[in-house]
């Protein structure tokens, strides 16, 4: 029976990069810079979503509901959703 620590060669060992601070900023700037776009995008969706519902609200006439195939309450009920509720 062979040994386990015969098995692995030099080349298949994994040595754990060097956790300086360096390191660690860095990483950490990645994340935040991540976090941000990711806030930012989810920002500008929110924001278009509550232009529609606006939009929706006050501009939608009788012929554009026809065409929708929605009714007037219907149309209530999504322009009052809040920004952040698809």
């Amino acid at each position: 029976m062979s040994n386990c620590i015969d098995t692995i060669s030099a080349e298949q060992t994994f040595v754990a990069p060097s956790l300086t601070w360096h390191n660690w900023l860095r990483a950490g700037k990645d994340l935040l810079v991540q976090d941000l776009v990711k806030l930012t995008d989810k920002i500008g969706e929110w924001s278009e979503r509550d232009r529609a519902r606006r939009h929706l609200m006050t501009s939608v006439d009788k012929r554009m509901l026809d065409d929708l195939a929605w009714s007037p309450a219907t149309i209530i009920d999504e322009a009052v959703k809040p920004f952040w509720r698809e």
